[in-house]
């Protein structure tokens, strides 16, 4: 009786050997087939709000979890009171603020401010950057979600 539990078990986790493939593989295939998160390997992420182009940026384009990362907001039209936080996406991570400075001699369009956030247990977090900033004396809100250690040959 022994010996057939013994070869259940041999056989079954065979099969979830099988079946399992590398960590790194499995987030490259979720980061490659969610069109939704930045990809800063490839270019800024961006998106259009009320006519005014919103630009971001990192330093760092893979988004290294636990680095200082610089991030940069550029925006085609003067703005004012802008303001980012960043949290979990899917989970919650806490509120993580990012303090900007406007670059000079550059119209209040770019920004500049640091960011450290956490690593997840699971690799595969995806973090939220929620951006407000005021224009033409209204407020508007946009986020750009992004894959924290993404693959560096996504």
């Amino acid at each position: 009786m022994q010996s057939k539990t013994a070869r259940l078990l041999v056989i079954l986790s065979s099969y979830f050997l099988i079946a399992c493939e590398p960590a790194d593989k499995i987030e490259q295939q979720k980061y490659g087939q969610d069109d939704s998160l930045c990809q800063f390997q490839i270019k800024p992420c961006e998106q259009v709000v009320n006519g005014n182009l919103v630009s971001m940026q990192f330093d760092k384009k893979h988004a290294p979890s636990e680095k200082p990362i610089e991030i940069s907001l550029a925006f085609s039209e003067t703005v004012s009171d802008v303001n980012v936080v960043v949290e979990g996406r899917d989970m919650y991570m806490g509120v993580i603020p990012v303090i900007l400075t406007p670059i000079a001699n550059m119209d209040y369009k770019v920004y500049n401010g640091n960011l450290i956030y956490g690593s997840c247990a699971s690799g595969y977090m995806v973090w939220r950057a929620n951006i407000s900033f005021a224009q033409e004396g209204k407020t508007y809100r946009v986020w750009f979600d992004f894959l924290a250690d993404a693959p560096s040959n996504s």
